[in-house]
């Protein structure tokens, strides 16, 4: 019996332990990693057809795509 209460006792310090360490995430939080963000487009411009171009470089090659 005490082996039992003792367990449940350890098990329910680890668990409000682990509750306190977790972090809240927030939009700001997730979105100031690079990786999730991704790379902006660069020199956005309107052809002469009405369409819309930009250059783009997710990988920093050294010429942007089109």
């Amino acid at each position: 019996m005490k082996l039992t209460i003792s367990l449940f006792l350890l098990l329910l310090t680890i668990d409000l332990q682990a509750q306190q360490d977790k972090i809240t995430l927030s939009v700001a939080k997730i979105m100031r990693d690079p990786k999730w963000i991704g790379t902006s487009p660069s020199d956005p411009f309107w052809a002469e057809d009405g369409r819309l171009y930009f250059y783009w470089n997710p990988e920093k090659a050294i010429s942007d795509s089109l």
